[in-house]
């Protein structure tokens, strides 16, 4: 404990010391002779209780007086009375709420009166601070979640697009760009997230993952493009990113600006599954659940997609009568692969999680087994097989059939080699679609379940070279 005394006769500070000094060695006490020495040191130093004499002239204790406002709160201050003066002076320090105290019962049983006032202040300080620091931690908490959500929605379409982007045919500067704005986006994501302590609760990965270096769960897109969604979503670069991502796979979705337009559409159609944005204008995603599952009767699947990704917002949701739960920045491949969970029955899901896209026994035995050269092919199907889509759908937008005709050969010859048998009939089918002058929605859905089917087995087949 910190103990000033100030008080011009030495006599007194001497009695003081030694009273204190010789009884609980723990305080540390500091005497002065001048009350403007005092206040400076006050302004200075944190003191736990202060002795003040008052012996000092009334001008001093004027200035002193009108200063006192200075002195830290949790400092207790007592006046040692002179009982020779015989005035009624310490009624007047009572009124400001100043301790007094006759200078005969300065003696050993002050130590008691020290310590005790100390350790009332020490313990109304700890509770004071404690209360401080736990209300800034929540405010910190709810400012930062506040921020956090504010951020993850330009976020998703600033990660979104330019990781469609990359995907398009750009030159070596552009892409170089578009890396750096997604990586910058991914770091700043990775910062709020750590600053939240928020890791499990965000769904979103980077490409760098092993998540995304593995197959998504089989996922039979000729289904999922035929079934009806709707997506709630205020934000237009949102809806735009969703509407883009279910374009590369035929997949098409309603939309609601609000809650309140959501369950007007629910009540008016049959949808399959509802993708939910969380904070809306008019009507939010909890209240628009809610109602949907109360009022409507309604269970259809509902999904969560939402910025915030503060701890305990999943059971906020899955409270509300939501079926999953995503936050944003949204990955695409975590999005399909949780539609996809959202709206198959378990049983169908088990069986089809076994299943492979590829089979490279044909590979390895036409390479004689050896690692290095099976690597270089892997490799090569990997960059290939994109290729081949992309010109593959090029010549499709055009209608030139014999160069369609030739790719399909092609890409025959790498699935033999690969075995991604269920890339056979889809080949043949496009090409007999082609040929009849079937409708471009057709053959454009066939195109779309073949790239499906294409891109997961490219993904399988990272993986088992990364295995050699």
């Amino acid at each position: 404990a910190k103990v000033l005394v100030i008080d011009p006769d030495p006599g007194n500070s001497l009695l003081l010391q030694k009273s204190i000094g010789t009884n609980d060695e723990t305080i540390d006490i500091q005497f002065l002779d001048s009350l403007k020495e005092g206040m400076l040191f006050l302004q200075k130093h944190q003191v736990d209780l202060v002795f003040i004499s008052e012996e000092f002239p009334e001008a001093e204790w004027f200035v002193f007086q009108n200063n006192i406002h200075e002195i830290d709160a949790a400092t207790s201050m007592v006046v040692i009375l002179n009982p020779a003066k015989k005035n009624t002076a310490s009624k007047d320090y009572e009124k400001r709420g100043i301790d007094s105290i006759n200078i005969q019962y300065v003696g050993p049983a002050l130590v008691t009166i020290i310590s005790h006032k100390v350790q009332v202040v020490r313990k109304l300080t700890d509770e004071l601070n404690n209360r401080t620091k736990n209300a800034f931690q929540k405010e910190e908490k709810i400012f930062l979640g506040e921020i956090s959500h504010k951020i993850r929605n330009p976020l998703n379409s600033i990660i979104g697009f330019s990781a469609a982007m990359l995907k398009t045919n750009k030159n070596e500067e552009e892409r170089e760009f578009l890396s750096a704005i997604k990586t910058s986006g991914e770091d700043i994501l990775k910062v709020i997230d750590e600053k939240l302590n928020i890791t499990g609760y965000s769904n979103y990965v980077p490409d760098s993952h092993p998540f995304t270096q593995r197959p998504l769960t089989t996922v039979h897109f000729a289904e999922i493009m035929k079934l009806k969604i709707l997506l709630v979503e205020d934000d237009m670069f949102n809806i735009k990113l969703v509407e883009h991502l279910f374009s590369e796979y035929g997949m098409k979705a309603d939309i609601a600006l609000n809650g309140k337009f959501a369950i007007e559409k629910i009540a008016l159609n049959k949808y399959d599954l509802v993708l939910m944005d969380m904070e809306m204008p008019e009507m939010d995603g909890y209240t628009a659940t809610r109602y949907t599952r109360n009022e409507l009767q309604n269970q259809v699947p509902i999904i969560a997609l939402t910025a915030n990704a503060l701890e305990g917002e999943r059971e906020k949701c899955m409270e509300a009568g939501m079926n999953e739960y995503m936050t944003k920045p949204i990955n695409a491949n975590r999005l399909f692969e949780i539609i996809y969970r959202t709206v198959k029955p378990k049983e169908e899901r088990s069986v089809e999680q076994a299943e492979s896209f590829i089979n490279l026994k044909p590979l390895k035995e036409s390479m004689s087994g050896k690692r290095k050269a099976i690597k270089e092919m892997l490799d090569f199907f990997i960059k290939q097989i994109p290729e081949q889509l992309s010109a593959l759908k090029i010549a499709i937008g055009k209608k030139e059939q014999p160069a369609i005709t030739r790719l399909v050969q092609k890409m025959k010859s790498t699935i033999l080699l690969t075995g991604i048998k269920k890339a056979d009939p889809l080949l043949t089918e496009l090409d007999n679609l082609v040929q009849s002058d079937s409708s471009k929605e057709r053959i454009d859905t066939m195109h779309t379940e073949l790239t499906s089917l294409m891109r997961q087995a490219v993904e399988e087949m990272a993986i088992e070279k990364n295995k050699l």
